[in-house]
This record gives structure tokens, sequence and C-alpha cells, in this order.
């Protein structure tokens, strides 16, 4: 999806898909235009302040009913984000179902395109792209139409036209799985250039050429050594033979270092290969040793690689439980082959991720069932590779493949390694029955927090009389001051203090929510960092985006003791993730 709310969808495509809704496709709006010509404009008759567009304001004439999916790339940017409110929420919600549907096709058109081989560092990018990270927004969007008179038949159909595209998108890639290397080629493989690259000659020698032919590896983004195992092992992993990946490696010196030119004759080593009297300078003769070394180089040290390869074993089917906190593996090429194992339990936020140029990325925590050799190898590299930074791979539990009862308990054991990670999921809230209460524990933690808190009844409950006493109320919660707590019983003034907060709030502010976390028999209170983006007060339902942008999620209000701000961390990399709860204090 875009940042907007709508996109433009293909009215073609659609219809190839069997989607071609009328309530998307012939879906109308007022709009108008300033002057005549340009841009269409949301009709407005006064300014606001978050959505304001001047043109707008300053447009003539009476609104033009038109159909939105023909005008929509003409509407103006300041106004688009104002479209959804002249739609009906279910056409809105069938809309967007559309949008998804229309890119999950195109990614599916795109793999089945690829003609490139397939690695596994090719795999985990297309599994960080493939559709079925959407499965589940598409299916909330669509569950409230589904059971609707209007426009109930459509919502059904873009649902079975979401199924089949996410069916086809999951058969390209069990294509790719069985294209791609298999996994104790990708283990073995991995073992033999750890063990080579232990070594440290390797290293200086790879050194020696480069700063002969003026490389700084400080500068270099691919060295001697890395063009060697790199091609070594794309050869090896795809099936080729010890010959044909030498030649490999060879061609990629060659390209890479290899026709460069001597710049520091006094770097290369001595004795010397190459006989004085036959070159007739001095430039030539370093360009012939120059020559020698890197190709000796090749030799020997794809020689250790295979005496290492042939030594190296990886037998047995027993699978043990392993938690990635750096997901997805797209930036991994050395682990990316951990990508075609099946994944236990969600996905849960695990941070940012730090890439070049000062990017970042959003990083999660999966848990893999992963066969031990490959849990064995890939958390002794992840060892030998972290040099003091966070931990990436963890080994968890060894699982009985025998036993019946081996993927609940593995579901149980891949909770307790992803709630180290962050505390909440979801999940846990499916077991506590329908129309659950607040445990005592939330009752209790509760009235702590409505005694701790200010009484600000005067300055706005009371009436509602003044904006100054509104802005100062919303900033007491900001400032952390003053906390909202749900109410025990079924009325109370709670409902609506989150109603005006939902609506008025800035929602780039962080918050923090207190709430009770874990399964029945354990449960806990922590306390999350993120932003509030949303109430259904009819679910009673909070919407929650964790920080650094992840995906929102649903806290329902029985789970919830109280949320504020925080006055020291309220922007949105100064708080952390989460953090325990600790007792409030009083103002």
């Amino acid at each position: 999806m875009a940042r907007r709310d709508l996109d433009v969808l293909a009215r073609t495509e659609l219809e190839r898909l069997g989607v071609a809704l009328p309530a998307v496709t012939e879906a109308t709006v007022g709009l108008v235009r300033s002057g005549g010509g340009g841009k269409w404009h949301v009709p407005t008759e006064k300014k606001q302040w978050s959505e304001h567009c001047q043109h707008a304001a300053r447009a003539a004439g009476e609104p033009k009913d038109l159909v939105l999916l023909d005008v929509l790339d003409q509407v103006c940017a300041r106004c688009t984000g104002r479209l959804p409110g002249l739609l009906p929420d279910s056409v809105v919600a069938l809309w967007q179902a559309c949008s998804l549907t229309l890119a999950a096709n195109r990614f599916v058109g795109s793999l089945r395109e690829d003609v490139r081989a397939r690695t596994w560092l090719g795999y985990a990018v297309a599994l960080d792209r493939s559709p079925r990270k959407d499965d589940a927004r598409v299916r909330e969007l669509l569950r409230p139409v589904l059971s609707g008179d209007e426009f109930g038949a459509q919502a059904w159909t873009a649902m079975a036209g979401w199924s089949q595209v996410l069916e086809r998108a999951e058969e390209q890639l069990a294509a790719y799985r069985e294209a791609a290397p298999p996994a104790v080629a990708s283990v073995t493989v991995g073992a033999a250039m750890d063990a080579v690259g232990r070594e440290a000659a390797v290293h200086e020698q790879a050194r020696v050429l480069e700063r002969a032919a003026g490389g700084d590896r400080r500068w270099t983004e691919v060295g001697v050594w890395d063009c060697v195992r790199l091609s070594w092992a794309h050869a090896r992993e795809q099936g080729r033979c010890a010959v044909q990946a030498q030649e490999l490696a060879r061609r990629a010196v060659l390209e890479r270092w290899g026709r460069q030119q001597v710049v520091d004759v006094s770097a290369l080593p001595s004795p010397a290969l190459t006989p004085v009297g036959s070159c007739s300078s001095p430039a030539e003769w370093a360009q012939q040793e120059y020559r020698h070394l890197w190709a000796a180089f090749v030799e020997r040290w794809c020689g250790r690689l295979e005496e290492e390869f042939a030594s190296q074993t990886a037998v047995g089917e027993d699978e043990q439980l392993l938690m990635v906190a750096d997901w997805p593996l797209t930036h991994r090429g050395d682990l990316a082959y951990l990508s075609q194992f099946r994944q236990v339990g969600p996905p849960v936020p695990a941070g940012l991720r730090e890439e070049a140029y000062g990017r970042t990325r959003k990083r999660h925590a999966v848990v893999l069932a992963v066969p031990r050799y490959a849990v064995e190898h890939a958390v002794a590299h992840e060892d030998r590779q972290r040099w003091g930074q966070t931990t990436v791979l963890t080994a968890g539990d060894v699982l009985d493949t025998a036993a019946p009862e081996t993927a609940q308990a593995a579901e149980s054991a891949a909770r307790v390694m992803l709630r180290t990670v962050y505390p909440y999921l979801p999940d846990d809230v499916a077991a506590d029955g329908k129309r659950p209460q607040a445990s005592a524990q939330v009752r209790s933690a509760r009235a702590d927090q409505r005694a701790a808190r200010p009484d600000i009844s005067d300055t706005h409950w009371a009436q509602q009389r003044e904006r100054d006493a509104r802005w100062q109320w919303r900033q007491a919660f900001g400032d952390g001051v003053w906390a909202w707590v749900p109410d025990d019983t079924a009325t109370g003034p709670a409902a609506a203090q989150l109603q005006d907060l939902a609506g008025h709030h800035y929602s780039w502010v962080v918050v923090r929510l207190d709430v009770e976390a874990g399964p029945r028999s354990d449960r806990t209170l922590v306390s999350l960092y993120g932003l509030l983006t949303g109430w259904d007060a009819r679910r009673r339902v909070l919407t929650f985006t964790p920080q650094h942008g992840h995906r929102p999620i649903q806290v329902p209000v029985h789970r919830v003791v109280t949320m504020t701000g925080d006055r020291e961390r309220r922007g949105r990399h100064e708080a952390p993730m989460w953090e325990p709860y600790t007792p409030p204090r009083r103002w």
C-alpha cells in the first residue's frame, strides 16, 4: 500500500483476476476544480489545520460527481487523505483489499518471470515481499463487510480473489525452494568457509594483493578473499564440481582485481615468482608477478576450501527451535538459508536494524524449526561473526518428532522464546474466552493508578466548556501527568475520555501502554511504548502501533491497566520497545 489511503487500481487487471467489484469500480464522489482546470479537490468550507488545501478553499462552483477510479490519479495530494471520508467504510475496505490483491498478483508475476539463479538470499528477499504477511490484514478488512446486505456478495468475491492469488504465491515460493540449494549443501559450504576463514594466512595474503593494487579494505566492498569464497560457495551450492568452482572463483578475481594496475611494488612478497630477465620494464615485471600471485592465491585457497568441504558432515533429521531476532534475513547471505525452514508461532517486533547510509529497517523476531546440524552451524557461525553485537540467534528445545503432541509443545516453547523479545502476543487473548473480565491483578493496578493521578474533572469533564481547558487536559496526558485508566464496570467516563483522546491526541507522540501480557496461567504486567492509532468502542479494543512503526496490534480493554504519555521520551526514537511495569508515583 502507498502512504495514501486509496491506491489507483487497474480496472483491466481486476477483471482478469475476476474481482471486478462495482462498489469499487463505480464508486462516485463529488469533487471541485480551482479555476476550471488542474487537479481535483475535495470541497471544503473552512480551513482545517492538518488537511487544509488552499486551492480547495478557493474552488468555485458546485461539486461534480465523478467515478473515483477514473480520476484518483488527478486528485490533489493534499486532498487524497480526505477521500475515504467521502465513501462508505465498506467501499474503502473493499478498495484497500483490491489494492493488496493486485500487489500480490504482481509479485506472483515477477517471481514467475525471474530467470536468475535460485539462491537462499534471493528466497529471503522474495519471502519478505510475499503477500502472506498481508493475509491477516485483508481478512480483517473484509470481515465486517462479509455479513453486510449491501456489499456482502462483493466482499466474498474479493475474498475468493485474494485466496486464489495467495495460493499462487505460495506455489511460486515452493517452486523457488525446490530449485534452491539443499540445506545440507548450504550448511557444509558455510562450515567450510568458516573453517578456512579462521586461518590468518588467507587474510594476510589477500591484504598483500589488495595493497599492491592500491586497494584499501576500509573502503573496498569485496576483497580478494571475498571474491574467492563467495564464488566458490555459489558454485558448490548449485551442485558444480571442484574444477568448476575454482574456475568461477578465478573469473571473479580476474574481473574485480586481476586487471588492476600495480601501484605499490614494495607490497609484493619475496622471493618473486617471475624472473626479472623475462620482462622489458619494471612495470611489466610487476604486472606479471601480480598475475601469478593472485592465480596462485585462487588455486591454493580453493584447494583448502575443498579439503574442508570434504571433511564436513551434516546428517540427522531431528529438529530444534531456533529464534532469529533479525528477521527477515535479506541482508545476511551467510544465514539466508534459514529462511527455508518452517516458522513456529507469530513474528514479534524487535526494533530497528541500522543499514548503510543511515537507513533503517524494521526488525522482527521469529522462531524456526531447523535441523539440529543447521542450528549448530548457524549458532557457531554467528558467535564468530558477532564481535560483541546483540545476539541474533538463540537455540531452543529439541523437538521429538515421534511424539503426537510435538506441534503443541513447539508452539508453547516458541512463544516463551518470543516473549523475551516482545512480551505481548495478541494470540494470548484468544484464550481469554467470550466477554472476559479484567483480572484481580489488573483491577488492583488500576486502583493504584487512579489514586496517583491528579483530579482534572474541573478543567474538562465537568462541563467541557473551554478550548484552553481541553488543550490543558491533552497536554497533561501527553506529559504523563494524567493517565487514562479503563473503568472496571460498564458505566463510567473512561470510554468517552478515550474516544476524545483517539480523535484529538497527536498520533506521532509516543504513549506508554501498561498491559497484562502472557497466557492465562502466567500473566505479568509490562509497559509497551508506541502510538495510539485507533479505538473501537463497540468491541472495546485499542489499536496500538509498537515503537518504530511496526504493524498495529489489537489490545482489548480488559488487558489494559493504563495509558499515558512520557515527558522525557515522547519522540519516536527515544523510548524503548517495552520495559517492566513500575507502580505509579503521586504527582
